[in-house]
Order: C-alpha cells, then structure tokens, then sequence
C-alpha cells in the first residue's frame, strides 16, 4: 500500500519549480518523479552538495555566482531574446542552453508569460467558466467519498492541516490531468529519470 500511494502521489500534475527573482522566474510544472533539469533543483542539489551528472556540468560555470545573481541575469538574457534587445553571449546565456530555454538560434523555446498575473486570471476565468460546475460537483464527491472511508486524522495523529493538504494535492494533480485529458493545457513531455513536466519562463 505505501509503495502504491508512494507512486500516486510521484504521478500527480501538482508540482511547481519556481527559481525567481522579484516576481518573476523560471518554472516547471508536472509530477515529482525523479529530478528535473531545471534551475530550481539545480539550486537545491547545490544546497545539498548533491550534484551530479549534467548538474555538475551546469556548476562549473556557475558555482561561483549565487543563486539570486544566476536567475536575474538568466532572467535578463531571456528579457532581451524576447523584446529583441542587444544581448551578450555569457555563462548565462550558454546554460539557458543546457536547461533547454533557448536553442543555438537564439529563440526562447518554452512559453513566455509576459504579465503574466493577468493572464493567469484570464485562464482561470476561463476555467470556470468552462468546467466550473463540474469542479464543484467532484469536490463535493471528494467530500462524501473522504466521510464514508472513515479517514481519521485523529485516530492516525495526523494533524487536520496535513490531511487536508494532502487531499488538496490529489484532486489538484487529477484535475491538471483532465485539464491535459481534454487538451484545455499542453501535454507535459516525459524525460527519462526526471517525471513529467513542461517548463516556462515569467518575465
């Protein structure tokens, strides 16, 4: 049973990477199976002094630079390739590369979201306006579902705010999964040892 819930749980669309400077960052979003390529785990790794593999290849540039200086410079090589600005092509531009961001053409290759907090509210309108009854209608399915199985945070000693974290988890990975299923969000590509998941860039 745990390896079963362990597995579940690593397949759900619910987890969001997010390496930021001020509001904005570069982002993945999937599942938690294995460790992505990205700059948010690169940084946790480094934390740890667990590095390795193409994660060792990306700190020999970079180790000498803090995690903020990475992401805001990163962050404005991105800013200049997206507005057509003059730009230079250093360790932060060459590892934009390794992390997928960009190609050798110089062009951004995952989604931009410019202003980025109205358009997050322009899709989530859209969201409700389109499956917000059927949302509804499951979260209180969940509801019935989770009162007959008879689920006891108290008798398992497992504070209330945990379980109901964890059962937010669980129907926010199944509800990206429809979002995917019925095509309203891109399909996130599988890469082999790293889940699940579509990167982005906020700027």
């Amino acid at each position: 049973t745990n390896r079963y819930c362990k597995k579940f749980n690593s397949e759900l669309f619910c987890s969001f990477n997010h390496a930021r400077y001020g509001k904005n960052s570069l982002s993945s979003f999937g599942n938690a199976e294995g460790n992505r390529f990205d700059y948010f785990r690169y940084f946790k790794l480094r934390e740890k002094q667990r590095l390795y593999g193409k994660f060792l290849k990306v700190d020999r540039d970079l180790k000498i630079y803090s995690s903020t200086e990475i992401i805001k410079r990163s962050l404005s090589v991105l800013d200049s390739l997206y507005f057509n600005k003059p730009f230079e092509k250093d360790i932060f531009y060459e590892n934009l590369k390794r992390f997928n961001y960009i190609n050798k053409d110089n062009q951004i290759i995952v989604p931009v979201f410019y202003d980025h907090i109205k358009k997050c509210a322009e899709f989530s309108e859209f969201a409700i306006k389109e499956i917000g009854k059927t949302i509804i209608q499951n979260m209180q399915e969940v509801k019935k579902e989770v009162l007959k199985s008879g689920i006891s945070c108290i008798n398992h000693t497992v504070p209330i705010e945990q379980l109901c974290n964890e059962l937010w988890h669980i129907y926010f990975g199944l509800l990206n999964k429809f979002l995917v299923d019925k095509k309203y969000v891109a399909h996130p590509n599988h890469f082999l040892g790293e889940g699940k998941y579509l990167k982005c860039v906020y700027i």
